[in-house]
């Protein structure tokens, strides 16, 4: 328990590509140090994981930060 609220929130089929902003381009494989990594996931479903996290995180920003 700490003292914070949380929600989680599962994307199904999505990447792991969630996490940046949701308007730069979407690629399975991207390049690591020396490797490739795959990041799985269906394409479609990764963009609207990424849309949907990204509102939710403005959305906590308007939230919790002063103007």
């Amino acid at each position: 328990n700490h003292p914070f609220p949380v929600t989680h929130v599962a994307y199904p089929r999505a990447g792991l590509g969630v996490a940046p902003p949701p308007f730069g381009p979407i690629e399975r494989v991207v390049p690591g140090p020396g490797v490739r990594f795959d990041l799985g996931g269906d394409i479609l479903a990764t963009s609207a994981a990424r849309a949907d996290a990204w509102l939710r995180t403005i959305g906590w920003f308007a939230e919790h930060l002063p103007a």
